[in-house]
């Protein structure tokens, strides 16, 4: 898992096309202001072929598509308060099947990552 502040130009590349192309589906200008918090976000998965996954960590923590964290922050009430900063491991959800795949196995043997099943019926 990479950050992007240590990842190559090419990559940081490709993670700004895809965090432009969320902002631009919803009508959102590519030099929003959300556009930093979404890059001090940002995780970085190397899939087999070496292709990047690009994940974010929401405010629990867990690492999530771009569209699910921008929803998440669109959808918020005017009264939301985040939660104090959660310590722990990151945590990945069971439904997420290309971060799972292109997730770091040794991180998760580790501990330091978290797969969880969020595929319960609610």
């Amino acid at each position: 898992m990479e950050d992007i502040r240590t990842t190559d130009p090419a990559t940081r590349r490709i993670v700004h096309a895809a965090l432009d192309r969320e902002l631009l589906t919803r009508g959102m200008d590519s030099t929003d202001p959300i556009k930093d918090d979404l890059l001090g976000r940002v995780r970085i998965f190397r899939g087999y072929r070496g292709e990047p996954t690009v994940r974010l960590i929401d405010d629990t923590r867990t690492l999530v598509p771009p569209n699910v964290y921008l929803d998440q922050v669109v959808n918020r009430k005017p009264d939301y308060v985040p939660p104090k900063s959660p310590t722990g491991p990151m945590r990945i959800a069971m439904s997420d099947k290309r971060g799972l795949l292109t997730g770091d196995i040794t991180r998760i043997g580790r501990g330091e990552i978290i797969v969880f099943d969020d595929r319960s019926v609610r």
